[in-house]
Order: structure tokens, then C-alpha cells, then sequence
């Protein structure tokens, strides 16, 4: 599984759109979708914030192994 499908099935199990994620990660919603999408490597410096932000819907781990 690439990184921005383990992202997308996250934010679907939790409930939350792109938008108010990348408002909560305070991240472009553009560039997010670009993550998303496979066209942009996620911010490695950001990874410990996202995943706090999607805790409970994302195995921690393997979410820093994709």
C-alpha cells in the first residue's frame, strides 16, 4: 500500500475531509492532495503531527514505514 492510500483510508475511517485535516496538520490542502494522490513525497519533518492528528484511525507504525 503506498503512503497516500494508508493517508486517505485514515482520514475516511475518521470522518474528516482533506480540508480540515490540512487546517488541523497546517499543511496546503493542494499539497495534500498531491500526497494523496501519489505525486508528492509527504513531508518527513511533519509525519509525527500527522499521525497525532489521525491517532486511533492509523497504525502509528506502519504509517512511518510507508
Amino acid at each position: 500500500m503506498r503512503f497516500g492510500e494508508c493517508l486517505n483510508e485514515a482520514l475516511v475511517r475518521k470522518g474528516m475531509s482533506q480540508r480540515a485535516f490540512s487546517l488541523i496538520v497546517r499543511y496546503r490542502q493542494q499539497a495534500l492532495n498531491r500526497v494523496i494522490r501519489g505525486e508528492r513525497i509527504p513531508p518527513l519533518d511533519r509525519l509525527d503531527a500527522w499521525a497525532d492528528a489521525l491517532e486511533g484511525h492509523v497504525d502509528r507504525e506502519a504509517f512511518f514505514e510507508l
